[in-house]
């Protein structure tokens, strides 16, 4: 009986120790990249023959944020002839309104601009199934796609066409960067988290030539190639990937400009992130049930299908890593009634790879861009990893949860993710929506807390710090997310971009346009796992 409890933990060991190989791989081809001084390729652009470009802004209740995002495209450089500005509004709140005032005031300022409003009212297909319903009004070669929290520089779209030196070329990606990365822990466990992703993951597979993800905003598509891969699918919460691989499979190329950066805001409250990854973790296992086998048909090379696998299955280490978690914290009990296994359970010393993975990736940008000596910059890393780790495992059950939906395909729900203040009243205090996959964590905390008595009680004392950091992890995001619920409710925070307090949009404060009305706390709307469009 106790045996299979031994060989399950030793499979999901070595599950995330082959996950954890490729990613020392894609810190090598890194890193090498950034020795040879390697850089996508780039022709010169001719500001007298520009294409063509859209740019499509999906929205869903964003009333807060809308001022801003349009006010940043609407001083965007480019010839205003050329360009196409789309805003897909499917909210549901007060935002048309608002967002009528602003395109008022913008086409008598700007008249040249071309700027077109559409709403839906049945979401069907959410942001997949807006952003495809625009596709037959859509008149540029190019389409360059931003989230309401993101905030484009004027020089975006001069910047990036370059790079589509190519027929190839099907998306240019620009790397994300933080507007509010150091509010708080949980936004700084954010930032290095993220930017490990676009750094050291994007940039090293793009440089190795696997296959990479359009990341949603911030990126340029060329039109022709998302129309032979056949559009924007709904059937999956990250339609982004699903679309990037099977253009990619196309003989298509992304390619990912680190150097130059688009800020956009973090999740600044722990329900915020929770649903933001709720989303994120399950849509990218749905993609991997999708199209992972269509990859391993394509006459590909082994390494691009190794990568592409350890990317669209990376949600199921999280599944894995809970099994680690639940069978871990009764090893005291396992060695203590059958030590004749132990020589098996010191093969998961393998495990603690994972150390050195972390620190190689996410804590590569932090080497690489924060200010100071490089010793306090490596210094730092110590706490961060730390912090890194705890919320990592502090989410393990609830993405393990979204794996499971994605596995026995439940139904779709897209809630938006709180930003600032988003979709809140400047004036008044909020509460946040509990999600129904929190409450689990209780359990996996009265669990953890028995466990380190036990590793306490038979002295694996090393254990015990291990189950400890669980722990730790556990109690923030549950505690954060129950507080958020039930506790004292906080007024949102407002992210202030380089402008004067009271900050305005051709002449008029953000409240002259409506915000500090009623808005809803968070929206919800429910889908058929396989809707279409």
């Amino acid at each position: 009986m106790l045996l299979p409890l031994i060989v399950t933990l030793l499979f999901v060991t070595l599950v995330n120790t082959v996950f954890q190989l490729t990613q020392f791989d894609l810190a090598y081809r890194y890193w090498r990249s950034v020795w040879k001084k390697q850089k996508p390729t780039s022709r010169p652009i001719d500001r007298e023959h520009l294409p063509a470009v859209t740019i499509q802004l999906p929205m869903f209740n964003e009333s807060i944020i809308a001022p801003r995002i349009l006010e940043a495209v609407s001083r965007i450089d480019y010839p205003r002839d050329r360009l196409q500005v789309q805003i897909l509004d499917d909210s549901t709140d007060h935002s048309p309104e608002i967002i009528a005032g602003i395109l008022e005031e913008l086409r008598q300022s700007q008249p040249e601009l071309n700027i077109e409003y559409l709403h839906r009212t049945d979401r069907q297909g959410f942001k997949a199934g807006a952003l495809q319903a625009a596709m037959p009004l859509v008149t540029g070669e190019f389409i360059a796609i931003f989230d309401a929290d993101f905030i484009p520089q004027p020089d975006f779209l001069t910047h990036l066409l370059p790079y589509f030196d190519s027929p190839e070329v099907a998306v240019v990606q620009s790397r994300w960067g933080h507007l509010n990365a150091h509010d708080s822990v949980l936004t700084q466990a954010q930032q290095f988290f993220l930017d490990g992703h676009h750094s050291v993951e994007q940039n090293g597979r793009n440089r190795a030539g696997y296959f990479i993800t359009f990341n949603g905003t911030a990126g340029i598509w060329q039109r022709s190639a998302m129309e032979a891969a056949g559009g924007w699918s709904a059937d999956t919460l990250v339609e982004d990937l699903d679309l990037s691989y099977r253009t990619q499979s196309l003989g298509y190329r992304i390619v990912y400009v680190e150097d130059y950066v688009t800020p956009g805001e973090l999740p600044n409250s722990v329900s915020g992130l929770r649903v933001q990854l709720f989303r994120w973790f399950k849509g990218n296992a749905q993609v991997g049930l999708k199209i992972l086998g269509k990859v391993w048909k394509q006459p590909l090379p082994l390494s691009v299908k190794i990568h592409a696998t350890a990317q669209l299955f990376a949600p199921f280490t999280m599944l894995s890593s809970l099994v680690m978690l639940l069978i871990t914290g009764a090893l005291p009990l396992i060695l203590h009634a059958a030590p004749e296994h132990a020589g098996l359970v010191k093969l998961c010393y393998m495990g603690f790879v994972w150390v050195p993975a972390v620190l190689l990736v996410y804590g590569t940008p932090r080497i690489r861009f924060d200010e100071g000596p490089w010793y306090i910059r490596l210094a730092k890393l110590v706490p961060r990893t730390f912090v890194f780790m705890a919320m990592m495992t502090g989410l393990s059950c609830q993405s393990s949860i979204a794996v499971l939906e994605a596995v026995f395909k439940r139904a779709n729900q897209w809630v938006v993710t709180p930003k600032g203040f988003s979709q809140q009243s400047s004036k008044k205090k909020v509460r946040r929506k509990l999600a129904w996959y929190v409450w689990p964590d209780a359990f996996v905390i009265i669990y953890l807390m028995a466990s380190i008595v036990i590793a306490w009680k038979f002295e694996f004392y090393a254990l015990l710090v291990i189950e400890a950091t669980w722990l730790v992890g556990y109690l923030w995001l549950f505690g954060g997310a129950v507080w958020e619920a039930y506790g004292t409710p906080a007024a949102p925070s407002v992210v202030k971009i380089n402008q004067p307090e009271n900050a305005t949009v051709e002449g008029r404060t953000l409240l002259e346009y409506g915000v500090g009305s009623e808005g809803d706390n968070e929206s919800v709307t429910t889908a058929p796992a396989g809707a279409t469009l």
